[in-house]
């Protein structure tokens, strides 16, 4: 079994696991759902500029939530750069949402990479809308009409967010 797999199949169980702890199983499963309509929220960027939800309208959109320390995380950062450079031109954003404790931290890593997609800090709304996130990398990708067609938990297999980003744009 390859390292990603395995993973996964460790983050399935766990979650498993978590629907038997009561409140708390529920809060971490609790968020939207594929099929809704994603919250049309206002983020405040780590650069301080504010990238609003009428930027994002019309657009294919991939939230990353991602963490400084995790190293799929790192490596899938690199992937979606290169998705980003591909498919921005057709209408694709990428917004890198990080869940360090310390925006410091996301920021200095974030100023030693030549990303070209934005990132910032996950907020309280947008926990409130999307749930709280136990695994890094989750993504979430949203299509043109606002509506969330796909959650991914952990590092998908290499190629699956650039194929889902094309069959929505």
């Amino acid at each position: 079994m390859n390292s990603f797999k395995g993973r996964r199949l460790a983050i399935k169980g766990l979650a498993a696991a978590g629907a038997g702890l009561g409140g708390l199983g529920r809060a971490i499963a609790s968020g939207i759902e594929t099929g809704k309509r994603a919250p049309a929220l206002d983020i405040k960027l780590l650069n301080g500029k504010i990238l609003t939800a009428t930027q994002l309208q019309g657009k294919v959109v991939v939230q990353m939530y991602w963490a400084t320390w995790c190293p799929y995380c790192r490596a899938d950062l690199a992937e979606m750069q290169r998705i980003y450079q591909q498919q921005q031109a057709r209408g694709l954003e990428v917004v890198a949402l990080s869940i360090d404790e310390s925006d410091k931290t996301a920021r200095e890593f974030w100023k030693g990479k030549n990303y070209s997609f934005p990132s910032a800090m996950r907020s309280d709304a947008i926990f409130e809308h999307y749930g709280r996130i136990g695994t890094t990398p989750t993504y979430f990708i949203i299509d043109r009409e606002g509506v969330v067609r796909q959650r991914i938990n952990g590092s998908p297999e290499p190629g699956t967010i650039a194929q889902l980003v094309a069959s929505l744009l």
